[in-house]
């Protein structure tokens, strides 16, 4: 199965030279209201007014901080993910081939991309109490799958709004070794775990990018050496718009470049 991720064009160049892919603590998604649901302590309702006012914002940032989500898309010819994700269709997707361990993997998972599609509702879940134990933040590391419903409802429950999105994740603790932490310009931290071989299987350049306005030029014909030396086994496509839709297309750049040539 191939899952795709909208990018910016620089972001998606430094994911092909590295041949690695970022998770991210979902605090810091574009969505205030990632983490809706939180379990909570037995003893919660003992707690003061105040402190059932600010506990739910305290075990959100706990929970955030002690994992890291990859979000990933089912098809890559969404003209709003384009718009919202792809730098105004000037930037890429990237097709990964999700079979692999480093998806797949229950052990090394706290939600493997198996489970990893996202739940759109109307109604906002509630936090809720482990019954048979109190789950602390960080001490998830692999997936369990008893706990399937109550994982979906902290990781996976979003607004209907974002339907469009078609997101599946993957949810790693940030204990994993499989991931290396690093300080973004911004100051966001980034998580990167490096892919296996032959992960990366397709590209898609968007609307408007350079790379397209002339696929004989210099810059063009560099990129795709560039990206084909990396990734011999890459498919390799550009977006165009359809004439008389709404519709987006794709054709083989390859096949584009020898009619040009």
């Amino acid at each position: 199965m191939i899952l795709y991720k909208y990018l910016s064009y620089d972001a998606g160049i430094k994911i092909l030279k590295t041949n690695s892919i970022g998770f991210r603590n979902p605090i810091d998604f574009n969505d205030p209201f990632e983490l809706a649901a939180t379990p909570y302590s037995p003893d919660y309702k003992k707690n003061t007014d105040f402190m059932k006012k600010i506990n739910p914002l305290i075990r959100k940032r706990q929970w955030s901080k002690k994992t890291a989500v990859l979000s990933l898309t089912r098809q890559p010819m969404n003209p709003l993910m384009w718009a919202h994700y792809g730098e105004n269709h000037k930037g890429i997707v990237i097709g990964f081939n999700v079979n692999l361990d480093i998806f797949t993997s229950m052990e090394n998972n706290i939600i493997p991309v198996q489970f990893g599609s996202v739940i759109y509702t109307a109604t906002k879940p509630k936090d809720f109490a482990f019954k048979d134990e109190h789950i602390k933040p960080g001490n998830l590391s692999s997936f369990e799958p008893s706990r399937l419903e109550q994982l979906q409802r902290i990781f996976l429950y979003k607004s209907a709004h974002w339907s469009y999105e078609e997101e599946v994740r993957v949810v790693k603790s940030t204990q994993n070794p499989e991931l290396s932490k690093i300080q973004t310009n911004n100051e966001i931290p980034l998580y990167t775990a490096h892919l296996e071989p032959n992960c990366i299987s397709e590209i898609y350049f968007g609307i408007r990018s350079e790379v397209l306005e002339d696929l004989a030029n210099d810059k063009a014909i560099q990129c795709i050496q560039d990206i084909k030396r990396i990734h011999p086994k890459v498919s390799l496509f550009g977006c165009r718009s359809d004439d008389s839709s709404w519709a987006i297309h794709h054709f083989n750049i390859e096949e584009q470049c020898k009619n040009i040539s």
